[in-house]
């Protein structure tokens, strides 16, 4: 841009300075065709002390009219040449105009453009920001979601824990994980042990088939009105539900079997 812009300030240089040479020829032309002309005023009064004269210098005034004529036609050559001159000047200053007419829209195109690649490069910049803050907020929402994760895998082995160490009967056993499962690992969308869970950014977890359900109307949690922006697979709770439902009542077996069928999950057979 800087290189462009001191070639058309070098181009108005020379036009300016052809236009003052040009100029001082048209004063030179003009002060020129007012000599001719001057002589010509003087010829006119020669010419007429001439005609006064004529009757004693009859044969010098033939002569003297010849040469008139002579000049008469070389002042009018001359004046014929200096309007060519002069009309060919004139329109070398047209032409010049057009000229710094052309130089200036090519200036101003140039500008425009820059303004608007400087405020292309704005948006962008302002964008990239944009992303950036995204990307920063979405690291922050796996941790914790990855936070959230290991705490569920913590409460999963802990149960496992129990049913492998306790010495209670099985059937506080069975009463302890159907409290779990009924309050702790059902989706609140189905109200249905959890099938395929997902954990979403703001750490709820439901059902795959239903969260994808309701975001075909919402893009926020159901249950605190988030806007979801990411969810992952919880394979331990999945795990889990797996390994306990074969212990569990083969009413609630049952019910989970139909349930899974219906949405075309793996079915959890009882051993």
């Amino acid at each position: 841009m800087d290189k462009h812009n001191k070639l058309l300030s070098y181009n108005e240089e020379c036009m300016e300075y052809q236009l003052e040479e040009e100029t001082a020829q048209l004063a030179n032309l003009k002060e020129e065709l007012e000599s001719k002309m001057a002589q010509i005023d003087i010829l006119q009064l020669e010419i007429e002390v001439i005609k006064a004269d004529h009757y004693t210098k009859e044969n010098k005034q033939q002569q003297v009219e010849e040469e008139r004529k002579s000049r008469q036609e070389a002042l009018a050559k001359d004046r014929e040449r200096l309007i060519v001159e002069l009309n060919g000047a004139k329109e070398a200053l047209k032409q010049r105009d057009l000229m710094n007419e052309y130089w200036y829209s090519e200036l101003k195109e140039k500008e425009e453009q820059n303004t608007q690649t400087k405020s292309t490069l704005e948006e962008t910049n302002k964008q990239l920001e944009e992303v950036k803050e995204l990307n920063t907020q979405l690291k922050d929402e796996s941790i914790k979601v990855k936070e959230d994760m290991n705490l569920q895998k913590a409460t999963c082995m802990s149960l496992e824990s129990v049913l492998a160490e306790s010495a209670i009967t099985k059937r506080e056993v069975l009463e302890s994980v159907t409290y779990v499962l009924e309050n702790e690992l059902q989706c609140s969308i189905c109200n249905e042990l959890f099938i395929c869970a997902v954990i979403l950014n703001c750490s709820h977890t439901f059902c795959k088939s239903c969260i994808d359900q309701w975001k075909k109307s919402k893009r926020d949690c159901p249950n605190c009105r988030s806007f979801i922006t990411s969810e992952t697979r919880v394979l331990v709770l999945d795990n889990f539900i797996e390994k306990v439902m074969p212990n569990l009542p083969d009413d609630l077996v049952k019910s989970r079997a139909k349930v899974v069928q219906e949405r075309k999950a793996p079915l959890y057979r009882k051993s």
